[in-house]
């Protein structure tokens, strides 16, 4: 269990992580700050070759394609980049022939490893073009944008539009890696925010009443720029369960059939306006506690409580909750 007072994770290292359990296409979506200039060596392990094609456009570029290549350069990874026009128009037949071509024409093998460095019409265009060039080359997502970092670039969902509607030639072809730099944010115009804040706000209307209800509370200084909640409530894909004052709760435990616990919650607490770390609820500490799930104290008036499969019942859980 992590100690009292830990801080967030220092630039470069993910400050969350969440994996998606698909047997053979598993992968891990790394959530945190500096991850672009960090990509190498979290994007090493996942290649089959150290080569790869960064494919961007010409808003991403000039602001984050340097220091991807540097990342790469640093674990010797070859790397050639394509920036395509900046846009939703960029997403038609006529840029994913182009793109093919140009993947065709940088002589990638079946072993090269495609990243898509961008928002969502970068990762939609370039994940479609790993999928059916040389009949699948992998992918690596590097999301930039909120909308992206929530929804687009997670799921393997990759297509085109065409004059009969949006995304309605595509594949679903699963990504190796996604690195959501939390940082890139900061870049982004109020209306690119708001769009991904659209998306977050959904979660919690569907499924997680605590965490709509701070959406609501914070919603408004977040779009104004408040960035003393470290982007929390934003990049960790609203899986805040509990919240209690100055005190937040993110991310789930999970038991799959086979009664395996995976995951972890983190606890934060605002201090002096900054969010840091308090407590880490791991799939250990969870099969430590009684089989109705595991207990954080943090104080003598907040309690944690993480709940996985009651393993009697054969009922399944998976939340973290504030008393």
């Amino acid at each position: 269990m992590t100690a009292r007072g830990q801080r967030t994770a220092p630039p470069g290292q993910p400050a969350a992580s969440l994996k998606v359990e698909l047997g053979r296409r598993s992968y891990d979506i790394f959530v945190g700050e500096g991850l672009v200039a960090a990509a190498g060596r979290h994007m090493l392990p996942v290649l089959a070759q150290p080569r790869t094609v960064i494919v961007t456009d010409s808003n991403v570029a000039p602001l984050y394609l340097a220091a991807l290549e540097a990342a790469l350069d640093e674990v010797d990874v070859e790397h050639t980049a394509i920036v395509l026009a900046a846009g939703e128009r960029t997403k038609d037949f006529g840029h994913l022939r182009q793109l093919t071509d140009d993947l065709l024409d940088a002589r990638v093998e079946r072993s090269t490893t495609v990243v898509a460095l961008g928002g969502g019409v970068v990762g939609d265009i370039a994940g479609f073009a790993a999928a059916i060039t040389l009949r699948g080359l992998a992918c690596v997502q590097v999301p930039t944008t909120l909308l992206a970092q929530v929804d687009s670039a997670v799921g393997g969902k990759t297509g085109i539009n065409t004059a009969h509607g949006k995304n309605l030639i595509g594949a679903f072809h699963q990504p190796r890696l996604v690195l959501a730099d939390i940082a890139t944010l900061d870049t982004l115009a109020p209306r690119e925010l708001r769009a991904g804040y659209a998306e977050v706000v959904k979660y919690g209307v569907l499924d997680d009443p605590a965490f709509f209800t701070w959406l609501e509370a914070n919603g408004k200084s977040l779009l104004d720029g408040d960035t003393s909640w470290n982007h929390l409530g934003f990049a960790l894909f609203g899986m805040a369960v509990g919240i209690h004052g100055d005190v937040i709760v993110v991310g789930a435990i999970h038991d799959d059939d086979d009664g395996n616990a995976s995951g972890s919650a983190y606890v934060y607490r605002r201090i002096a306006g900054v969010w840091t770390q308090e407590a880490k609820l791991t799939a250990s500490d969870a099969d430590a506690g009684d089989e109705f799930g595991s207990a954080v104290d943090i104080d003598e008036n907040i309690i944690v409580v993480g709940a996985p499969r009651n393993r009697e019942f054969g009922t399944n859980s998976g939340s973290a909750y504030v008393f």
